[in-house]
């Protein structure tokens, strides 16, 4: 049976801080999500079939690929959902995620989400 849709609870997690928007301080935030070691980036240049070359081609598009264990996917949306209900001062607030690999293990990303 298809599951059209699915009413979860989920906790959210944030580091507690100080605010100043006159003085420029802006502690706090969302904590990192667990399980980013399952977590696998790829970006590439797109590609379409063309008929009449019989081949792919790029078609000058970037392609990102997003891949992980449930556990990974799961924890990657809670952390996009508390970045977007999170309350601060801070018009620049953004948060990172280092050291995510891509699936041959070659290639580093580090990821920026910035609310706004």
């Amino acid at each position: 049976m298809k599951k059209i849709t699915e009413t979860i609870e989920v906790d959210l997690n944030y580091f507690i801080g100080k605010q100043d928007e006159l003085k420029g301080i802006f502690n706090g935030g969302v904590k990192e999500p667990l399980f980013t070691d399952e977590l696998k980036i790829d970006v590439s240049e797109d590609e379409i079939f063309d008929e009449t070359k019989d081949d792919f081609v790029k078609n000058g598009k970037i392609n990102i690929s997003i891949a992980g264990t449930d556990n990974a996917l799961y924890e990657l949306g809670k952390f996009l959902i508390a970045i977007s209900r999170y309350e601060t001062l801070d018009k620049e607030y953004h948060e990172h995620l280092d050291n995510i690999r891509n699936s041959n293990q070659q290639h580093v990303i580090n990821l920026t989400i910035r609310k706004g």
